[in-house]
C-alpha cells in the first residue's frame, strides 16, 4: 500500500482479492470429491435437535482424508507460483514513488503521514473503535463461512446445490474485498464502515427468512452477506496506514489485526451452546445484533472523525495558503 498512497483501499483490496477467491476453488474441489452422490446429511445424533444433521454414508466419510492431499497440493502448486513472482522495487522504482509521494503532499498536506507511534496508536480512541468494529464484523464472517451451509441444510436438500452457493460465495468473498476497498478510495474509510455495516447488519437481521424464501433467496443473501462482511479485510489495512501512517506499518496493521482472533473467540463463545437455547432464529439475530453495535461504532467513528479533521485543519490554516479538503471530500 505505500505504492499507491492515494488508492490504499484498492490497493489492500487486491492483495486480499486472492485468499477471498481460494474459498471459490477448494470448495468446487472437495465438494466434487468428497460428495459426488449429492447425498444429504441423514444422522441426527441430538435427540429433540431434528435439524441438526451430520454424514453418515462410509463411502462418503472414505473420502475426507484423501481430499486434506488434494487440497494441500493444490496449495503448494499455487503458493510455489505467487513465491517467484515476489520481488523487491529497485532504487530508480523507489525515487519514482517518492516524488510522486512528495507531489501529494504539496497538494493536500492532509495526505501527509500522521506517524503515529504504536504505543500512542494503542491508546487512542480511533484505534479502539476500530477494532471493535472489525472485531464485531469479523464474527458475521465466520458464522457465515462455518455455518450457513449448517443452517441451509435445514430446509435445503440439496448438497450440490448448497455446495454450488458456497463457490459463489467464495467468488463474492474476493470480489468484495476489491469493491469496498475501492469504495474507500472514493468516499473515505469512515463513510465505507458506516455503509459497510449498516448493510450487513440488515441482511443478517433477514437472513432467517431465507427459510420462507427458498433456495433461490438463500443464495441472494449468502452471496450478500459474504460480499459485504468481506471489506473488513481491505478496509482493516487501509484504515491502519492511513490514520497511523507508513511507519512501523507491519506492526500497526499486525496489532488491529488482533481484532480478527478477538472476533473469531467471540464467535466461538456465541456459539457455545446458544445455538440449542436460541434456536436457528435467535442465533441469527444474535448475529445481526453484532453487525448493529459495529454500525453504531461506525457512525461513532464518523462523527469523532470529523471533529477531529476540523481541528487539523484550522491549525494548518495557520501554516498553508494551499486549498484544505474539507471532511471526507
Amino acid at each position: 500500500m505505500e505504492w499507491f498512497p492515494k488508492k490504499r483501499g484498492l490497493a489492500a483490496g487486491v492483495s486480499a482479492l486472492g485468499s477471498g477467491f481460494s474459498g471459490f476453488l477448494f470448495s468446487a474441489i472437495q465438494s466434487a470429491f468428497i460428495n459426488p452422490w449429492n447425498y444429504v446429511p441423514d444422522h441426527a445424533p441430538y435427540e429433540g435437535y431434528p435439524d441438526e444433521k451430520y454424514f453418515s454414508q462410509p463411502d462418503l466419510l472414505k473420502r475426507v482424508p484423501r481430499s486434506f492431499l488434494i487440497v494441500a497440493t493444490v496449495s503448494c502448486v499455487l503458493l510455489s507460483i505467487a513465491v517467484t513472482l515476489v520481488s523487491r522495487p529497485t532504487e530508480e522504482e523507489k525515487n519514482q514513488l517518492v516524488g510522486a509521494k512528495l507531489k501529494l503532499i504539496e497538494s493536500d498536506p492532509l495526505l501527509a503521514d500522521p506517524d503515529v507511534q504504536p504505543l500512542r496508536m494503542i491508546r487512542s480512541l480511533h484505534f479502539w473503535v476500530f477494532f471493535i468494529i472489525f472485531g464485531l464484523g469479523r464474527c458475521d464472517f465466520i458464522f457465515m463461512n462455518s455455518l450457513s451451509k449448517v443452517f441451509g441444510e435445514s430446509f435445503i436438500n440439496n448438497d450440490h446445490f448448497l455446495a454450488t452457493t458456497g463457490a459463489i460465495a467464495g467468488l463474492m468473498n474476493g470480489s468484495g474485498r476489491l469493491a469496498w476497498g475501492f469504495l474507500s478510495d472514493l468516499i473515505g474509510i469512515q463513510k465505507t464502515c458506516m455503509v459497510q455495516t449498516g448493510t450487513l447488519t440488515l441482511l443478517m437481521f433477514t437472513f432467517y427468512a431465507t427459510k420462507l424464501g427458498g433456495e433461490v433467496m438463500y443464495f441472494i443473501w449468502v452471496s450478500a452477506i459474504i460480499f459485504t462482511s468481506a471489506g473488513g479485510f481491505s478496509l482493516l489495512p487501509a484504515a491502519a496506514m492511513t490514520f497511523f501512517g507508513n511507519k512501523n506499518s507491519k506492526l500497526k496493521i499486525g496489532l488491529l489485526y488482533i481484532s480478527q482472533g478477538t472476533g473469531a473467540l467471540l464467535q466461538g463463545f456465541l456459539m457455545l451452546g446458544w445455538h440449542i437455547v436460541l434456536q436457528w432464529k435467535g442465533v441469527i439475530n444474535l448475529f445481526g445484533l453484532c453487525s448493529l453495535l459495529a454500525f453504531l461504532f461506525s457512525c461513532l467513528l464518523y462523527f469523532v472523525l470529523k471533529i477531529v479533521h476540523e481541528e487539523r485543519m484550522s491549525v494548518l490554516s495557520k501554516f498553508t495558503t494551499t486549498r484544505i479538503k474539507p471532511y471526507a471530500e
